[in-house]
């Protein structure tokens, strides 16, 4: 490995188990800007500009399957009275603090450890950075067991991720954030892409609990994303969350309307609890985006209103859709938008179908004064087992229809 003091990288490699037990640990790469002059040649003329730049790790981490035990990070600054902990100042909590460009965090384990942050925190990497849609950072084949909390983008593998993938990742630690309207995520809690570059998480699971008493955007694989897709993962955790909160996401947000923002493959057998609106199975709320070939088996209550076996709500717009997912688990919530399948399809705009839940709670769709199957843009059959209605409809539960988003 190289480094200059500021910035790592190159290539490392854990040769054996590692117990950090007797250190109190600084994440590499801890996001310090640093001032640094750099020349610019501009119309043939030579500039000298001051450039801020920030510690990062931007080379190639392989555990080697090997553990890492004992790790003890604690990033935590002090907040004024009445400062929303979103906003306070930035750290970074994690064995890593800051990675950036390529950057690579592969086949690693961590077990027995704390992770806490007044900022970022996740047990691997608190804030993943690719310099460029073809420069991307990748998180794959980590492990954890670490219990991790913080105010800001908590989250048991990655706090924040932007221009990066994250694949074959596994979290059983607990993940708790104390922060209000914060992102929390049991694998990540937020995913920043951007058009033609959006964040892949794929075949990631998560079996820890995963708690935000104030916090939105609370999910069981992902709490915030935008610009991304969640395919073949799965929740075994209990989430818990104020509002916008889900077994698989939180809130799904593609801001291109058409091309990104998937939830594909996914299952939640978790139990979920919200106590403001926007409480799903697999996704709490939808402002832009789709929800495919999904299934939830777990409790699903809500407080308040917009609570769904699969979506909380579907927010207003057509490119919103919920289709061949099913519902299986109980489902209860305040006094309107409560449904086994979708909370709200708001002005029956997206689309929700087929889509098939089990008998003995409320129909499909939640409506202001109840719910009902008999809804504007709602395809839906119920089911006394799922070997009945599933397997005459869908085949058995390999035999999906495929379904082109």
């Amino acid at each position: 490995a190289q480094s200059d003091g500021k910035h790592y990288d190159g290539m490392l490699a854990l040769g054996a188990d590692l117990d950090l037990s007797a250190y109190a640990w600084e994440p590499i790469g801890q996001g310090t800007s640093i001032l640094e002059k750099r020349e610019y040649e501009i119309e043939g003329a030579i500039y000298e500009i001051d450039v801020h730049l920030y510690s990062h790790f931007g080379g190639t981490f392989s555990g080697e399957g090997h553990t890492i035990t004992g790790m003890y990070v604690d990033g935590t600054i002090a907040t004024e009275a009445g400062e929303n902990s979103c906003e306070s100042k930035t750290t970074y909590g994690g064995l890593f603090g800051v990675i950036y460009g390529e950057a690579n965090i592969t086949h690693l384990v961590i077990e027995n450890s704390y992770v806490t942050s007044s900022g970022r925190s996740g047990a691997v990497v608190a804030y993943a950075a690719g310099a460029s849609t073809e420069k991307r950072v990748m998180i794959d084949n980590c492990h954890s067991e670490a219990t991790v909390s913080g105010q800001d983008r908590v989250a048991g593998i990655v706090g924040l991720i932007t221009r990066g993938d994250i694949y074959w990742c596994f979290n059983y630690g607990r993940v708790y954030s104390s922060g209000s309207k914060c992102s929390v995520g049991g694998i990540l809690a937020t995913a920043e892409g951007a058009d033609g570059a959006p964040i892949q998480v794929y075949n990631c699971v998560n079996a820890g609990d995963v708690y935000s008493p104030s916090g939105d955007n609370v999910g069981g694989i992902v709490g915030w994303s935008e610009w991304a897709n969640v395919q073949s993962c799965a929740n075994y955790g209990m989430v818990r969350g104020n509002e916008d909160v889900g077994g698989i996401i939180g809130q799904v947000n593609d801001s291109s309307h058409l091309t990104y923002g998937n939830v594909v493959d996914c299952v939640n057998y978790g139990d979920i609890t919200g106590s403001g609106n926007h409480i799903g199975g697999v996704a709490g709320y939808v402002l832009v985006g789709r929800i495919v070939n999904s299934a939830n088996f777990g409790k699903i209550k809500g407080y308040s209103d917009c609570v769904g076996g699969i979506t909380g709500e579907h927010d207003e717009n057509k490119n919103c859709k919920t289709v061949n997912c099913v519902s299986y688990g109980t489902v209860s919530g305040g006094s309107k938008y409560i449904g086994s399948v979708i909370g709200r399809n708001y002005d029956n705009k997206g689309t929700v179908g087929p889509v098939y839940y089990k008998k003995g709670g409320p129909n499909a769709a939640g409506t202001k004064n109840g719910s009902s199957d008999s809804v504007k843009n709602v395809t839906a059959f119920s089911f006394n087992t799922p070997d009945s209605t599933l397997q005459s409809n869908l085949n058995g539960w390999s035999g999906f229809e495929s379904y082109n988003a």
